[in-house]
């Protein structure tokens, strides 16, 4: 029969880094989001990941700031966390998303590999103009 033996190499084996969750919410009203990123395992190294934006339906430079950073953990760290700027603007659009991706790990492994972001719009549709006549509307409704 056929047997194998796993053995471990090293303590940095344990090491593995995540977002808190697959998916964070932000509103158009926020200036970024903060994203949590964990690291699980036996944390005695210090150790570091790329993280970086993808455009899905959101798009950099119109609905968030991209990033390219590495983000660090210290010997014993456990928890960071990595802004990306959301970007406002007085259009309408459907629920957008983007994605931020985990890669380059060193001194530890990646579980995951990354997250999306969905950004809620709080404009009025189909523009900004009937802001005023939806809420003189909402009043009279309630009085």
């Amino acid at each position: 029969p056929y047997t194998r033996t796993l053995s471990k190499m090293s303590d940095d084996d344990d090491d593995l880094v995540r977002f808190a969750t697959n998916l964070f919410y932000a509103t158009e009203e926020q200036d970024e989001v903060e994203l949590v990123v964990l690291r699980s395992g036996e944390p005695s190294n210090a150790c570091r990941v790329r993280c970086f934006t993808q455009d899905l339906s959101g798009q950099a430079g119109f609905r968030y700031g991209s990033i390219d950073q590495y983000v660090e953990f210290a010997s014993g760290q456990s928890e960071a966390v990595v802004r990306v700027p959301i970007l406002r603007d007085s259009s309408w659009h459907t629920c957008e998303e983007f994605a931020v991706k985990l890669s380059d790990p060193q001194d530890c492994h990646i579980r995951g590999g990354g997250c999306r972001v969905k950004i809620i719009d709080q404009d009025y549709f189909p523009d900004n103009s009937l802001e005023q006549f939806i809420l003189l509307n909402e009043l009279d409704v309630v009085s």
